[in-house]
């Protein structure tokens, strides 16, 4: 079964993070690293063991410097705080995020052993999603 509209694959992200980026309140998901991937991807909460929404990336930012950062604290749901705290130094790729697509039903699927960031989904969680996404 083909279900080509369906995202292969997924990103882990942590609460509260995930749920300011699936009510829209956060369009930079910030990173440590750059990234080359674009389209549409799934969103899986953080110890879930759900894809909870789809998300599109369209480009990346960065490094950012401290400026910018705080230039676009809207973007990123970030505070002042956070900015100047040295542990978020390395935070510095804003991976920009647009049409964010929570799913009205979670879809589970198993996390493979030591998959930290991305998730490549399976065929029969991508006929889940897929389903969703024609309804």
């Amino acid at each position: 079964m083909n279900h080509a509209d369906a995202p292969v694959r997924a990103l882990v992200i942590a609460s509260p993070h995930i749920e300011h980026i699936l009510s829209g309140q956060k369009t930079w998901e910030m990173r440590s690293k750059t990234c080359k991937i674009r389209g549409t991807i799934g969103l899986i909460r953080k110890g879930s063991g759900k894809v909870v929404g789809l998300v599109d990336i369209t480009g990346v930012r960065g490094p950012l410097t401290r400026d910018e950062l705080m230039e676009n604290l809207d973007k990123l749901h970030g505070t002042r705080e956070q900015i100047y705290d040295p542990a978020f130094a390395k935070w510095n790729f804003a991976w920009i995020l647009a049409q964010v697509r929570p799913l009205k039903m979670p879809v589970a699927y198993v996390h493979p052993k030591g998959a930290v960031g991305w998730v490549t989904l399976d065929e029969n969680v991508r006929a889940q999603i897929s389903a969703q996404m024609h309804t």
